[in-house]
């Protein structure tokens, strides 16, 4: 079999590494009543009481879990409930005020708990905490719909052109109140998420985005545009350039007072790497000011380097703040085509585009919606439920999509007769794949130059040299590593998932010489090599 040689140099050194993380809508509100459901037998061997803690264990813990030290959490629009639309598992994320202006803070109880939870474990790491509080819509009597799922035409903007102001203000309303109420410190906020997509129309199911155009829409706000008391003419401002103008402007202003001390805005999280490039570039000057940090999800697009060059030009920080990865056919434990894709989008975007902090979508998915399309998306597929549909539906799927499966032979009797019960939960291979990544390549850590795009390498903070690899095909591959300016490698330890091993402690060590090792990497699998180096 040829052999692969690759070059390391520990002196070209890149960016300094923030971390992973995952958003926590909407499975962290489907989470109701998790810490009444009795912990598997396997949990209640580690000592834990419920489902609950379990759950939040393998997503936070440094050492029995990923150890990710980032969340975003979602400011909720909530929605009219006339309407009756959002049923998707989880996606109603309440609001904390009504049409009449009172804020209810115990509206979102369940995302704020996951919140806390995550915050006082990760506190307790050798990792800083980072917390972006977001938005994927104003609340539903702001909207020119009335709703929180999209404009009637998803093309345009949806936040109403004299709301501005009163959306900035819940919104960071709601960010003190994490910050500086519940003392769960907030990083950064983005009040906008995939804003220019034209994704987001009225009736969806989910609450996951609200249109904000990079291009000026007058004839959608004309008639709510008055002069004598908005500055921000329609004709000439885009919505993306006022709702950034506006918190940024309100923000300045909290901070004066003691307020959201140490918070940044981040934008504009565009679902495409490229659209991230134009929706920056078309914003105005002031509102570029505002931003401290570019995030980018990178579901499409391929101009990494350039939105990297842009970030560097208008020095800001830049992380891909969310991604998922599926498909397939269901299978949780597979090393398939997802994980890979993990693997390789870790690498392309750190390298290629230089991000600091890297963000999965939704941590856990919903079971019953991977088993009705007989798909593969997330890491932990868990059986749970829209609130709403207790009674009539309490095995993890909405009201609509039960009534769509009976055509598709999957009912809450079927997942009866598969053995399973609300809080049941499967690890997938993407799990454990991203646990290469997230266990191993830690905040503060050096990312490095190596030659090949299948690999990350990085510098720890002892001096370490981290190295993951990956191999996606159906053979065994070698690499030979040449690792530049060290004297000596001291010793070398793999950790291996493959299809049979999960984050296995391989003892057997691949022979190296000084400055060069010898891997070999079986198929379908993910490695990561912890190098304990001499420097020169």
């Amino acid at each position: 079999m040829e052999e692969q040689t690759i070059i390391i140099d520990v002196n070209k050194q890149y960016q300094t590494w923030d971390g992973f993380g995952t958003s926590l809508m909407w499975w962290a509100n489907a989470m109701e009543g998790f810490e009444q459901i009795p912990a598997t037998i396997s949990g209640q061997e580690k000592g834990f009481e419920n489902r609950y803690q379990e759950l939040i264990n393998l997503l936070f813990h440094p050492k029995e879990g990923l150890g990710i030290n980032i969340v975003r959490y979602n400011v909720g629009g909530g929605d009219c409930d006339s309407l009756d639309f959002i049923n998707r598992s989880g996606a109603k994320i309440p609001s904390y005020i009504n049409e009449k202006g009172e804020y209810n803070w115990k509206s979102d109880e369940m995302q704020q708990k996951v919140l806390k939870d995550a915050f006082c474990m990760i506190q307790s790491t050798d990792q800083h905490f980072y917390n972006t509080v977001f938005s994927v819509s104003p609340p539903y009597f702001m909207t020119y719909s009335g709703s929180s799922t999209g404009n009637k035409t998803a093309a345009d903007d949806n936040l109403r052109w004299d709301c501005y102001k009163d959306f900035t203000d819940y919104f960071l309303n709601v960010a003190s109140y994490i910050h500086d109420t519940l003392h769960i410190p907030v990083t950064d906020i983005e009040p906008v998420n995939e804003p220019t997509s034209g994704y987001w129309v009225y009736g969806s199911q989910k609450q996951e985005g609200c249109q904000f155009n990079r291009i000026t829409q007058p004839e959608v706000h004309q008639n709510y545009f008055d002069p004598a008391a908005d500055p921000y003419n329609p004709d000439s401002y885009s919505a993306l350039s006022k709702i950034y103008e506006i918190t940024g402007r309100e923000l300045a202003q909290r901070q004066k007072i003691g307020k959201l001390a140490g918070v940044i805005i981040s934008g504009t999280d565009e679902t495409s790497i490229d659209e991230a490039l134009l929706s920056f570039e078309s914003l105005t000057e002031k509102a570029k000011e505002y931003i401290s940090k570019i995030a980018v999800h990178e579901y499409m697009g391929s101009k990494r380097t350039e939105l990297k060059e842009l970030a560097r030009t208008y020095k800001k920080q830049l992380w891909m703040s969310e991604v998922s990865y599926g498909g397939g056919i269901w299978n949780p434990e597979a090393m398939d085509e997802g994980c890979f894709s993990l693997c390789r989008a870790i690498q392309k975007d750190i390298y290629e585009l230089g991000a600091t902090g890297w963000v999965i979508w939704q941590a856990i998915e919903g079971l019953g919606e991977n088993l009705l399309w007989n798909s593969n998306w997330g890491l932990i597929h868990c059986l749970y439920e829209e609130p709403v549909w207790k009674e009539y539906n309490p095995f993890g799927m909405s009201h609509k999509q039960y009534n769509f499966s009976k055509e598709h032979n999957l009912t809450p009797e079927d997942i009866l007769k598969r053995g399973l019960c609300r809080g049941d939960y499967f690890l997938c291979g993407q799990y454990y794949a991203f646990g290469q990544y997230t266990k191993f390549l830690r905040e503060g850590f050096s990312i490095v130059d190596v030659s090949s795009s299948d690999f990350v390498a990085a510098l720890s903070l002892s001096g370490s040299l981290i190295l993951i690899t990956f191999n996606d095909s159906a053979k065994e591959k070698i690499h030979r590593i040449e690792i530049k300016n060290i004297s000596k490698i001291i010793s070398v330890h793999e950790t291996r998932t493959s299809e049979t091993e999960h984050w296995a402690n391989i003892t057997t060590a691949p022979s190296y010489g000084d400055r060069w090792i010898v891997l070999h990497q079986p198929a379908r699998s993910v490695s990561t090599y912890e190098i304990v180096i001499q420097t020169i």
